[in-house]
């Protein structure tokens, strides 16, 4: 090999390894940016699954080995006033209806029946 030759091929490997470490700190940039990104995800995703507690006035009540506890907001009335249980609603009725229902089959035309049920009505006989 001459001079020249030689000369060229470093040049030409010095020039191959500028561009991989190039192409080795764009890698490293964007492998950066992702891990970034995924991580401002994750902190967005438990902001928002982050629950805050109802400030309503509420009655609590706890239990464990030891004790039952009931607890009041500030300002309740106790003891509690009696109520009375209002009344269940009445029991309803249903009704079975037969309707005819046309029905084509691939050789016939059949007539079968159809039973509609309707609240409020009792079933009829067997027809």
């Amino acid at each position: 090999m001459t001079a020249e030759a030689i000369q060229k091929a470093a040049i030409k490997s010095l020039k191959r390894k500028q561009l991989a470490d190039e192409k080795r700190e764009k890698d490293k940039k964007k492998t950066m940016e992702r891990l970034l990104k995924k991580q401002d995800s994750k902190a967005a995703k438990q902001a928002k699954s982050k629950v805050t507690k109802s400030t309503v006035p509420s009655i609590v009540y706890r239990q464990n080995l030891n004790v039952a506890l009931v607890t009041f907001p500030e300002g309740y009335d106790y003891p509690l006033k009696p109520r009375v249980a209002s009344e269940p609603p009445s029991r309803r009725t249903a009704a079975w209806v037969t309707t005819p229902l046309t029905v084509l089959t691939s050789k016939t035309l059949s007539t079968c029946k159809q039973q509609l049920f309707i609240p409020g009505s009792t079933k009829p006989n067997n027809t």
